[in-house]
This record gives structure tokens, C-alpha cells and sequence, in this order.
């Protein structure tokens, strides 16, 4: 039986930047990115990785957008723009007058 490829989806998440998973800024491709309480590694493209590795700073909020593929049982991320964002707002509770 042959083995079928699925095609890549599209993908719009947004998340707290943590980290770049390389040690040396310089050869970063690769971003941790805190996603409701999941780390996720989001690989960038390179035109996008010479903007990003001298202006992101850990806990900046950003919007990554991309493709994703199955790669065997893991799911691979790489994102084809990034938009640093303000963080969103808490939202209150309106107590009822008693």
C-alpha cells in the first residue's frame, strides 16, 4: 500500500514569545511560543528570522501565521509572518448592585 501524504494547513496562533530554542541569537531559526499553557516550537522562515532576532524580547505577544505538516506522529510549525501585538486585555466582571 502506498503511503499518502496530507497536504500542509494553514495555521493563526497567538501566544507569548519565549525564547528562541537556539542558544546563539545569530543562528536562530526556531521560536517557543506559550500558546494557552502549551510551549510550541514554531521554526520561521529566514526572511523573517533576520527581522526578528535582534527586536523580540521574552513575553512579547505576537501572531504567528504559517503552515503545518504531519511529519510521522509529530505535527512540524513554520511560520511565514510574524506580527508582535499588544497583549490582550483581562476582561472584568460587572458585579450586580445589591
Amino acid at each position: 500500500m502506498a503511503e499518502t501524504t496530507l497536504p500542509p494547513w494553514m495555521f493563526n496562533l497567538d501566544g507569548t514569545f519565549l525564547n528562541f530554542v537556539e542558544a546563539d541569537p545569530i543562528k536562530a531559526k526556531t521560536i517557543r511560543l506559550e500558546v494557552e499553557g502549551e510551549v510550541l516550537a514554531i521554526k520561521l522562515r529566514k526572511e523573517v528570522r533576520r527581522v526578528l532576532r535582534s527586536r523580540l524580547q521574552p513575553g512579547d505577544y505576537l501572531r504567528c501565521i504559517g503552515r503545518s505538516e504531519l511529519d510521522g506522529d509529530t505535527i512540524k510549525l513554520k511560520a511565514h509572518q510574524v506580527f508582535t501585538l499588544l497583549p490582550p486585555r483581562p476582561t472584568f466582571c460587572q458585579l450586580p448592585d445589591t
